[in-house]
């Protein structure tokens, strides 16, 4: 449930965008018609009219034409900002009310346009030969005379495009975090703080039925394991798990977990997008544990940030922020020797439990029978031994050094076993050679942050269409256009688009990959470049996007 507070500062944050686009635009339009009739200068009309195109244009279209421009300035902006004055301001045009009251001007000012008109022609044109002649001209004759004509006018048109703005706000209250915004939970919770967040999702049902998850948990191409808990005593097993398996479950204390949830079932892949006030290079993916009565994996903690959304059943968590994190040698998983909580709350449907790393927790399925479900929005955190070896990795299979070791001057030598001098000057020359800088490191981050774990294997269309039916459907009139697959990882920095693992430079329509990478699902404009084309086919025929009709999407 809302409390008042929050909702009474998103309204007066509508108000306040409402009347400032209101205000924008019908100034706008006055000055415009203004300008037109007091010298007549055909400029003022052919502007007016062109704006007014703004009311014809589709509110989706609109709204990309405006983000990608405006995120290009704020790109501009933020590295002039830290190039000459060494900090990032963040995102002054699309982070503030900047983009919406600019989109708004562009959608409604037809609306203002046409109520300011309406005013107009009730003034005779006499009236302003008249002021002439009384020595009153140009924007004194607009104060003085058309304006107490034109005020009521003014102020319906105001009061029009005020109510159609408020319209087009997005009309949802709520986000997963409850009654804080993104930016609140980012300077409070995340990393530091454990949060609960009562209904997180209202009505909440669950993403998949128990027969379905079965189901996945009996494929090898998914990743499930099995714990069972006999009193002190723990059991894990790893899936892929058979029917006979299942029947011989006992009917309480064991639990199901089911890797990569969002992979298989759109509906997951729906909810960990709704986590995009965090970076996707970031998130990891969506596990779903499905409990028996008394069922649960343990006390235990996470290396990790997670989000635990309940579904069905109630989940009782047990809550410590001690620092003994001593694992209990005689178990099969990480399971804490000793749980000393200081909070114990119970999850219904809908609830969440955020937890920063290393904060130990226990969760118990409490309902009497049937079962009960929790879905793990979890992240990524590799460690730096990790990140270290993968980059040693990486750097040998991009380099490309020319020449072998040679020592033509080496002498002869009494001591074999010692490493020659020259040896080693070979080796430090060929290191040297890799060039490891600081824009190879960039470049490796990217190519890391979207590296997909080993299992994942894309579904190539078989066979593909051809490269001309393929172009034809993303320039579809209809809504035509691509979206990427679950299991890709598309991410993109200043120079670089970064998919699966790989990097390209970004040559060309550097608007439409980003927004690609963001959205996820994106209409294919007119007028992109065939390369473009190209590589949208070429990730299709991996199986790395899909075509889709975005007008569904």
């Amino acid at each position: 449930s809302l409390s008042l507070s929050p909702l009474l500062r998103w309204t007066g944050n509508s108000i306040l965008i409402g009347g400032i686009a209101a205000v924008v635009v019908v100034g706008l339009a006055l000055t415009l018609h203004a300008r037109a009739r007091l010298s007549n200068e055909p400029w003022a009309l052919r502007i007016e009219r062109l704006l007014s195109f703004g009311y014809a244009v589709p509110g989706a279209v609109l709204a990309i034409g405006v983000l990608l421009p405006l995120a290009w300035l704020d790109n501009q902006m933020i590295e002039a900002s830290k190039r000459f004055f060494g900090f990032n301001p963040g995102l002054l045009l699309t982070g503030s009310v900047f983009a919406l009251v600019y989109a708004s001007s562009i959608r409604f000012y037809g609306v203002a346009s046409s109520g300011v008109a309406a005013a107009y022609s009730r003034l005779p044109r006499h009236v302003d030969d008249s002021a002439r002649v009384l020595g009153v001209s140009g924007w004194a004759l607009f104060a003085r005379v058309h304006w107490p004509s034109l005020k009521p006018g003014a102020l319906a048109a105001m009061l029009l495009v005020f109510i159609d703005t408020l319209k087009e706000l997005p009309t949802k209250l709520t986000t997963v975090l409850g009654d804080i915004t993104p930016k609140q939970f980012m300077a409070a919770h995340w990393q530091k703080r454990w949060r609960l967040i009562r209904g997180a999702v209202p009505d909440f049902k669950d993403l998949v039925d128990v027969k379905a998850l079965w189901a996945l948990a009996a494929s090898s191409s998914v990743e499930s394991r099995l714990i069972i808990r006999d009193g002190k005593n723990w059991k894990l097993e790893s899936g892929p798990f058979s029917k006979k398996q299942i029947a011989a479950l006992p009917e309480r204390g064991w639990t199901l977990l089911v890797q990569g949830l969002n992979l298989h079932v759109p509906a997951a892949d729906a909810l960990l997008r709704q986590f995009n006030f965090l970076p996707y290079a970031r998130l990891d993916d969506v596990m779903v544990s499905l409990a028996a009565p008394g069922g649960g994996v343990g006390p235990h903690f996470d290396s990790y940030d997670v989000f635990l959304l309940q579904g069905m059943g109630t989940r009782r968590w047990q809550l410590s922020e001690q620092k003994d994190l001593s694992l209990d040698p005689a178990a099969p998983m990480k399971i804490l020797k000793k749980l000393v909580p200081t909070e114990t709350f119970e999850l219904t449907a809908g609830d969440m439990l955020y937890l920063p790393p290393q904060v130990a927790h226990d969760g118990v399925a409490m309902q009497s029978e049937g079962f009960c479900t929790t879905y793990s929005i979890g992240f990524r955190a590799p460690t730096r031994q990790e990140i270290a070896d993968a980059f040693l990795d990486w750097l040998g299979a991009t380099s490309e050094i020319e020449g072998r070791l040679s020592d033509p001057d080496l002498p002869a030598t009494l001591a074999p076993a010692k490493v020659p001098a020259s040896y080693q000057r070979e080796v430090l020359s060929a290191i040297a050679e890799m060039q490891i800088d600081r824009a190879a490191m960039k470049q490796f981050a990217g190519c890391f942050a979207t590296d997909v774990k080993p299992q994942i294997e894309f579904d190539a269309p078989e066979p593909p269409i051809t490269r001309a039916a393929f172009a034809k459907a993303c320039a579809s009139a209809t809504g035509g256009g691509v979206s990427l697959a679950a299991a890709a990882l598309c991410l993109y920095d200043d120079e670089y688009l970064f998919i699966n693992g790989e990097a390209f430079v970004i040559k060309g329509d550097g608007y439409f990959w980003r927004a690609l990478a963001d959205a996820r699902a994106l209409a294919v404009p007119s007028a992109v470049a065939r390369e473009t084309i190209d590589a949208l086919y070429a990730w299709y025929s991996d199986g790395w996007l899909n075509l889709v009709d975005v007008v569904e999407q």
